[in-house]
C-alpha cells in the first residue's frame, strides 16, 4: 500500500501535517515576495518569513489564509493569499496546492473553478472591476504546468518558478526522509 505515490500525497497520516509545512513553505515564498516586492519590512530569507493574518499597504490589503466573509454562505472561502486594491478595483486570489505531479494540470483547473462563487460574491460586495483567481500549483517532484510561470508574474515578476519548485520538492523529500527514518526505526 506504501507507494510513492501515497507517501507523497495521499497519506491522511501526513496530511495534517507534513503535506501542510510543505505547501505553507511554498505559500509563505509567495507571501514574502509580495510584501517585500511592495517595501514591506520582512525577513532577509524568505524560509525565516512569519506571514501575518493581513497587511495593508496604501490602497491594499494583503491576507493569508483568512476566511472572507460574504452576504452568501460560500463553500470555498478561504483561499491562501488574497490581494486587494480598493483604489483601483482589483483583487487576486491566491491558492497554491502540492499536488502528485500527474494531477498537476487538474488541480490547475480545479483551483481556477473553486472560487468563481468566491469571486462573484466580491466583485459585488467589494466592487472590484478585475478579479482573478491565480493557481500556484507545482508537483511534488517539481512538475508543473506549462502557465505556472504567466500565473507567478501575474503575482509579482520576482517570484522565481525555480524556487518554488525546489521548495517543493525539498519538501516532498523532508515527507520521503521522516517515512523512510520510521520505517527503518521498527
Amino acid at each position: 500500500d506504501e507507494t510513492v505515490r501515497h507517501i507523497v500525497s495521499a497519506c491522511p497520516k501526513l496530511a495534517g501535517t507534513k503535506y501542510t509545512k510543505r505547501h505553507n513553505d511554498v505559500a509563505r515564498y509567495v507571501h514574502w515576495n509580495i510584501l517585500k516586492e511592495r517595501g514591506i519590512e520582512v525577513t532577509a530569507q524568505w524560509w525565516k518569513h512569519v506571514p501575518i493574518a493581513s497587511v495593508i499597504d496604501g490602497d491594499t490589503t494583503i491576507t493569508w489564509d483568512l476566511k472572507i466573509i460574504t452576504d452568501k454562505s460560500l463553500e470555498h472561502n478561504r483561499p491562501d493569499i488574497v490581494l486587494h486594491n480598493k483604489k483601483e478595483g482589483w483583487a487576486q486570489i491566491l491558492d497554491i496546492a502540492v499536488p502528485y505531479d500527474t494531477n498537476v494540470v487538474s488541480k490547475t483547473a480545479e483551483k481556477i473553478t473553486k472560487y468563481r462563487d468566491l469571486e462573484i460574491s466580491l466583485k459585488q460586495n467589494w466592487e472590484v472591476r478585475k478579479i482573478q483567481t491565480i493557481p500556484i500549483i507545482v508537483g511534488t517532484f517539481g512538475t508543473v504546468c506549462k502557465n505556472f510561470t504567466y500565473y507567478l508574474k501575474q503575482v509579482s515578476p520576482h517570484i522565481r518558478p525555480d524556487v518554488v519548485q525546489k521548495t517543493a520538492v525539498l519538501g516532498t523529500a523532508h515527507v520521503l526522509r521522516h517515512v523512510l527514518t520510521d520505517n527503518m526505526d521498527r
